[in-house]
């Protein structure tokens, strides 16, 4: 089976830059966390999915991947109307998480649209 976006939720959230969400896909959810709202000359965000598949939005067990800049894949950019029509982002809104930790300069932002 392969790892797929899933935008199926009614209403999305806005993106703001620093914080962690939860993705929604084919497998389950991976935790994000929103980089950039500026990428691609402000038409996108960029995400840096981190190296988990949770199958319970409450589960924190991933919160240490994010203080080592554990990615799954390289950055994203997602576009901004997919980001808040789709609503496949679920805001982390812990006060306990770890802040997402961007990488300035990743090799391969250029070609990174899903």
């Amino acid at each position: 089976m392969a790892l797929k976006l899933v935008f199926d939720a009614p209403k999305g959230s806005r993106p703001k830059a620093g914080r962690l969400y939860l993705m929604k896909t084919t497998l389950g959810y991976v935790p994000v966390g929103a980089t950039s709202t500026e990428a691609f000359f402000g038409a996108a965000v960029m995400i840096h999915p981190y190296r988990a598949i949770v199958s319970d939005p409450k589960d924190t067990t991933w919160y240490p991947l994010i203080e080592n800049n554990e990615l799954l894949i390289p950055p994203l950019r997602i576009r901004k109307q997919d980001f808040k029509k789709g609503g496949c982002f679920t805001p982390i809104r812990d006060k306990a998480a770890p802040v997402p930790i961007p990488f300035d300069r990743y090799f391969y932002y250029q070609m990174s649209m899903p």
